[in-house]
């Protein structure tokens, strides 16, 4: 099963964020959404991505292969949506 961009970016940001409630407010969503993101990645990975624990989040072996892939890609993701608002504002400028 091939993982969705909702479930690589709720994942990256949890990850960035080392808790499910902050990356829900970095990406203007629910803490639940999330979760569920992250639990259906998890599953199509066959492992657990995070440890969670009373005061927050820890990635687990395998979350942190799968961040170090994943945090390129949304940096990337995040530079070329910066580039073709440029590419929109030259041609509207």
């Amino acid at each position: 099963m091939k993982p969705s961009p909702y479930q690589i970016a709720a994942f990256t940001e949890a990850a960035r964020q080392r808790s499910f409630s902050r990356a829900a407010k970095a990406l203007g969503l629910t803490q639940s959404s999330i979760t569920q993101h992250v639990a259906k990645l998890e599953r199509a990975v066959g492992a657990r991505l995070f440890l969670r624990r009373h005061d927050g989040i820890e990635l687990t072996r395998a979350g942190r292969e799968l961040f170090q892939v994943t945090d390129r890609l949304r940096t990337i993701e995040r530079i070329v949506h910066e580039r073709i608002k440029r590419f929109g504002d030259l041609t509207e400028g």
